[in-house]
């Protein structure tokens, strides 16, 4: 199953809207905000990127996917989030006190959405069945055309 969210954040006014977070005020690592996937309980995940693997070396890295796989509900699956191409947002990962992963548009700095120039985003969510390893998940990119 695949699902692609592409979303622009416009001022409703003419003046510009600064788009913050923790990360942006000051907390070490808090820059969630943008898009957000809180996911369900989940037995014995396990995440990773093409570069690392678990949540201490996914949180905060800048990497074109991100896997989590796991038990949801007794049926194990592979959600893999893809970055837009030349994406700069940071992962936010949290498998430990809540499962979620989203990237960050103000990691820990704000984003300013200027009227008539919106903040714009996209990210690929692909949900499967079973465990996938990076080989399969790298085919599967590949297949779906959503290398940049």
């Amino acid at each position: 199953w695949r699902l692609t969210l592409d979303f622009a954040l416009s001022p409703a006014g003419d003046r510009p809207v600064s788009l913050g977070s923790p990360g942006s005020n000051g907390r070490f690592e808090g820059g969630y905000g943008g898009f957000f996937w809180r996911l369900p309980a989940c037995a014995d995940a396990t995440v990773w990127t093409p570069s690392g693997a678990g949540e201490a070396e996914v949180h905060g890295s800048v990497t074109p996917w991100l896997a989590w796989a796991g038990t949801f509900d007794g049926a194990s699956a592979t959600l893999v989030f893809v970055a837009a191409g030349g994406s700069t947002d940071p992962w936010f990962v949290r498998v430990d006190g809540y499962p979620g992963v989203g990237q960050s548009l103000a990691w820990d700095s704000p984003v300013i959405a200027e009227p008539g120039a919106p903040v714009q985003r996209s990210i690929t969510v692909f949900v499967a069945d079973g465990i996938l390893g990076t080989t399969d998940i790298e085919a599967l990119i590949n297949q779906q055309g959503n290398r940049s």
